[in-house]
């Protein structure tokens, strides 16, 4: 009896292999039986290491099922520069298909259901793209979550038009698929980078341009200050209203810093800036993008400068009113954003490196690549799967004492001297550098497993500062040198200590024995004695100057 030859088999196998491997980065060719299935993931909840304890944001693995019932699994663009959210991008045969489920390397819990009620059965046709936009999970507290569908897809039509040129080009005879908002929104990606916000049904494929009324938006939040916010999540059911909820509720704390004004500025999630005013109320700005903030450049209210996931680059030159679309040199997480006078500099991290371009002008460019740290980052092997470091943690960079200086997380300062282009690159005396910050003083401070160490001679030599604390979760530096850490309690960390310095020489005192609720991002301000909290549920505390008591500003649903 002879055996059937393999040779189709594997001939097949090895077809759907290539389509089915993420191409970023490849300038590559669609089959004419084929299409570009694209989608971003995006985990509206904290992006710090303890946020993901509660919400898993990352996303490893997302599978489909095609008309035959045959499951296609797609696996995260592992060199996207992405930091809450990941990017699904295959080449698949013509054909229907359906989501089916999700998996984070975190658990080994899938997310299905949830995933299935967002759209229905798409389809890939030949030589087009087919998008589903960003795929938002929402936590809706208790540990509980929900899936939301917004079509905003530009930073996805942006990969095609440098990884599939052709394919790109065909978009005029070939409209681009987009099951999330119907035939109806066929401009949006190019109008969303114009700074326009569009609230999206996700279902009976329809869709609203604009955003809600201020009169909707304010009664959720109204609605939700009274109501558990499970319960916020469970009685709303419009589509438009929930994803107006989540743009009022998100969970990152990036970035922060207060201008002269007193004014206190931080990135999140959603394409959302909050703003603290001197008095303690809390404004949110929309910049009508999803991507996370994740660094920012102010010299006032009026005029910020934002960046963040997959090359998200805007500014506003009104308080936030609008937001003007910047091109940025790259299609990493921006990192960093920096001035020398009329020169700006960008740090960003591109698959595993951390790259640093300037220019002298920020509207025309160009932009210049002045520096390039190969394996600024690793990944981490885990028993049963891998996942990525938070990559907004991998690289620091900031303009101090006429140098560009910039840490990573492999080890390494690459320190410019703004005077002579001068390089100079040098080996930090501890492990994993991450997360450094520059105080006004000059000094910079970074931490490395539980402990934090403090240059002040622009990253050339550091010195251990001791923290007085053995679960140390998160520190910041105040006014005329203060010092404050959040101190982690219990076997578990369920509560957090903070502790206070007044000065290097000083003894550590408790500021407060046990914090309203566990801390695990910081604050202090370095213009007066404001100082901040978050914890990873997205609630944010403050204490007035000179008090011990906390009061919750802030409360997302």
């Amino acid at each position: 009896m002879r055996l059937p030859s393999l040779r189709p088999l594997v001939r097949e196998l090895g077809r759907l292999a290539l389509l089915l491997s993420p191409l970023a980065g490849h300038a590559a060719d669609v089959p004419a039986d084929a299409g570009l299935f694209t989608a971003r993931v995006l985990t509206n909840a904290s992006s710090t290491s303890r946020g993901t304890f509660l919400y898993f944001n990352q996303w490893e693995t997302l599978t489909l099922q095609d008309a035959s019932k045959r499951e296609v699994e797609i696996k995260a663009d592992k060199a996207g520069g992405n930091n809450s959210s990941q990017v699904f991008e295959a080449v698949l045969p013509a054909g229907k298909y359906r989501l089916l489920h999700m998996v984070s390397p975190r658990t080994p819990t899938r997310v299905g259901a949830d995933l299935q009620g967002v759209i229905a059965e798409f389809e890939v046709r030949p030589q087009t793209v087919t998008s589903l936009g960003t795929l938002i999970y929402q936590p809706t507290g208790n540990q509980g979550y929900t899936i939301l569908c917004d079509g905003f897809d530009a930073p996805q039509i942006e990969r095609v038009r440098l990884n599939y040129p052709t394919l790109y080009q065909a978009q005029a005879e070939h409209a681009p698929v987009r099951p999330c908002v119907g035939n109806e929104v066929a401009a949006r990606a190019s109008q969303a980078l114009q700074g326009r916000t569009y609230v999206l049904s996700n279902s009976r494929m329809t869709s609203v341009v604009g955003t809600a009324t201020l009169g909707v938006i304010q009664a959720l939040i109204e609605k939700a200050s009274a109501t558990e916010a499970i319960q916020a999540w469970k009685a709303e059911t419009d589509p438009q209203k929930r994803l107006s909820m989540a743009r009022s509720s998100t969970y990152a704390f990036n970035a922060t810093r207060m201008l002269d004004s007193g004014e206190v500025l931080a990135g999140s999630n959603l394409g959302q800036l909050l703003v603290r005013e001197p008095q303690g109320s809390w404004q949110r700005l929309d910049t009508g993008d999803t991507r996370e903030i994740t660094a920012l450049l102010a010299d006032s209210r009026q005029h910020i400068l934002a960046a963040g996931e997959e090359g998200l680059l805007m500014q506003t030159t009104d308080g936030g009113k609008s937001w003007q679309a910047i091109s940025a040199p790259t299609h990493g997480l921006i990192v960093n954003l920096a001035r020398q006078d009329k020169r700006f500099f960008l740090l960003a991290i591109e698959g595993f490196d951390a790259v640093l371009y300037g220019t002298s002008d920020l509207q025309q460019g160009p932009w210049t690549e002045l520096r390039r740290e190969v394996n600024a980052r690793e990944e981490v092997k885990l028993p049963l799967a891998t996942f990525f470091r938070t990559p907004s943690l991998t690289a620091s960079g900031w303009v101090i004492g006429g140098r560009y200086v910039m840490v990573t997380s492999n080890g390494f300062v690459n320190s410019l001297n703004l005077k002579d282009e001068s390089w100079t690159r040098t080996k930090t005396p501890f492990d994993e550098p991450r997360g450094a910050t520059a105080l006004r003083n000059g000094s910079l401070f970074a931490y490395s497993k539980n402990k934090v160490y403090v240059s002040r001679d622009q990253g050339a030599t550091w010195t251990r500062d001791e923290m007085g604390c053995m679960k140390l979760i998160t520190a910041a530096y105040g006014l005329k040198g203060q010092a404050y850490n959040a101190c982690g309690q219990g076997a578990f960390v369920f509560s957090t200590a903070l502790m206070q310095r007044s000065g290097d020489a000083a003894p550590w005192t408790t500021l407060s024995d046990e914090t309203p609720t566990p801390a695990s991002a910081l604050f202090a301000s370095e213009v007066d004695d404001t100082l901040l909290f978050m914890n990873p549920e997205g609630l944010i505390y403050g204490r007035a100057p000179g008090a011990k008591d906390w009061t919750l500003e802030r409360k997302p649903l």
